[in-house]
């Protein structure tokens, strides 16, 4: 079953940051779409409360856009699985999540917020 859930962080008064706790998600994420009101910021999501934290998304700017993130696949010797070979291109896989995710926002304005829809199937 494919869900959504938004996370919504706002730089409080006099901030220049702010964090945001999404609800539990259970299963592959497929995609962020993203909303920004304010100037470029440093905007981050992150999983917590799980073994291994994972950074999901790493941006600067302020373009409202939908991200499509993937990891690379390994194989059980933690190497990089690529298609052929011969070949460089990593195969891509959804990030797998089992707890919440973290928006933090930084080096950025009073009164600016991102608005992440998280996309994901359980």
């Amino acid at each position: 079953m494919i869900r959504q859930t938004k996370v919504v962080a706002t730089v409080a008064a006099g901030g220049t940051g702010a964090t945001a706790d999404s609800d539990v998600i259970r299963g592959e994420i497929l995609s962020l779409a993203m909303d920004v009101t304010g100037a470029s910021m440093d905007i981050n999501l992150d999983t917590i409360g799980e073994l291994k934290a994972q950074a999901i998304l790493n941006y600067t700017g302020n373009t409202d856009t939908v991200f499509y993130p993937r990891s690379s696949a390994e194989d059980n010797a933690g190497s990089a699985r690529v298609y052929l070979s011969t070949d460089t291109a990593e195969v891509p896989v959804p990030f797998a999540v089992f707890g919440r995710v973290r928006l933090t926002l930084a080096s950025a304005a009073a009164a600016e917020t991102v608005t992440m829809t998280i996309t994901y199937r359980e």
